[in-house]
């Protein structure tokens, strides 16, 4: 490039006449130029990048492959360590687990139990204990336990549906009433 300038100064100098530019040929020229400088240095750049990567990545390979053994050997340790551990846990919790349900449900047992002793008070006190009575002669002649299992779920359906028509008709007497009131 520093000839043709050269040659271009010398030219216009011994002419001395006004100096036309041919555009395009100037610029095919400094992109020509450009080009080979850029080319060369994104080379030289590409060239450092990836040797430095190279460099840093063999680093990183090196550390893992030391971390990853000694930490195995500390992670199987502890492994083991665990294991023990929960095996020996594991028949507390069964005991112990067992005892805590147990006092969860107390209370639930105690509110069935008094509920069923409260069974015939109730029927007599409503005029339904010879309903209830022939309910129970039933229920006992049934020999098979899951007879009166799928029988105790008979009874406890009809009687949540008849509990359920009852509460309904309720509400919607309460409604009727309710709109009379307001009018």
């Amino acid at each position: 490039m520093a000839s043709e300038t050269e040659q271009l100064g010398k030219e216009v100098r011994r002419k001395r006449a006004p100096v036309d530019i041919d555009h395009d040929k100037l610029a095919r020229i400094l992109m020509q130029n450009l080009d080979q400088t850029m080319e060369k240095r994104m080379n030289r750049m590409i060239d450092d990048s990836i040797t430095r990567m190279d460099g840093v990545l063999r680093a990183q390979e090196e550390r893992m492959a030391t971390l990853g053994t000694t930490n195995l050997d500390r992670t199987l340790e502890a492994l083991g360590k665990a294991e023990e551990t929960a095996s020996r846990v594991k028949t507390g919790m069964l005991w112990g687990g067992l005892g805590r349900l147990s006092m969860v449900l107390l209370p639930f047992a105690l509110v069935l139990l008094a509920l069923v002793a409260m069974v015939v008070p109730a029927a007599q006190l409503l005029g339904v204990a010879p309903l209830s009575e022939w309910i129970w002669g039933i229920f006992a002649d049934i020999e098979t336990l899951w007879g009166q299992a799928i029988f105790a779920a008979c009874f406890l359906g009809a009687m949540t549906g008849v509990v359920w028509v009852m509460w309904a008709l309720a509400m919607k007497i309460m409604a009727a009433h309710t709109v009379a009131t307001r009018t």
